[in-house]
């Protein structure tokens, strides 16, 4: 009777033990799962973070440039400021630039004013030609297109005796300022000449003397 229960003690305890030693292996395998999956979650986040990575650099770069809003009232204006005084001694020199939309004046190689200005429109008809020239001895206080329809004031010539003038901003048959257009200084817009504000077209007539010297560059 002892013998049996001995048997059967040491046999709940095998049992007890064999129970023990597969909840073990469950554990074990259960961690080994739970590794696993996060060696797989982390292989995982580092493709994602190089394929980013990738993506960052081959990805192009957009540069986008700043646009200038210009007062639509500038016509209005000096455009650069106060005027400086050219006398006997100052070393006059123009340089319009088309892209800039802008008229340089130099001392010799000082740049003492700069002006806003409007030239010919990108087009083969009425792009200002570029170049070398001089102020020509053409110049007056008003002038209208009957051909254009429109007309301007204080103009000065560089190119064919008054062809290709420097002046205001265009004006219609009664010499009022043509709004529309006059808001478009800063831009091209003309027919080849070069607009000018009101107070800049002023200055330019009475102190841009025939002979100086004009380059006209993109």
């Amino acid at each position: 009777m002892k013998k049996k229960k001995a048997l059967v003690v040491v046999t709940l305890l095998m049992s007890l033990g064999l129970i023990g030693l597969v909840f073990k292996l469950q554990q074990v395998r259960a961690s080994q799962k739970a590794a696993q999956t996060e060696i797989i979650v982390a292989d995982q986040l580092v493709e994602k973070a190089v394929t980013l990575e990738k993506a960052v650099e081959t990805e192009p770069v957009v540069k986008t440039e700043a646009v200038e809003v210009l007062d639509k009232d500038l016509w209005q204006k000096p455009t650069g400021g106060a005027y400086p005084e050219i006398t006997w001694e100052t070393q006059l020199r123009i340089v319009a630039n088309i892209t800039d939309q802008r008229i340089y004046f130099y001392d010799d190689q000082e740049l003492i004013y700069t002006m806003v200005t409007s030239s010919g429109l990108d087009d083969e008809v009425n792009a200002t030609p570029l170049g070398h020239f001089e102020i020509q001895n053409i110049r007056g206080e008003s002038f209208f297109n009957g051909v254009l329809g429109e007309g301007a004031l204080n103009y000065v010539s560089f190119k064919d005796y008054g062809v290709y003038l420097f002046h205001s901003v265009p004006v219609k048959a009664d010499m009022s300022i043509n709004i529309e257009e006059a808001e478009k200084l800063g831009t091209r817009a003309s027919h080849g000449c070069f607009r000018l504000s009101i107070p800049d077209s002023e200055w330019f007539y009475d102190n841009i003397i025939e002979g100086t010297p004009l380059e006209i560059t993109e």
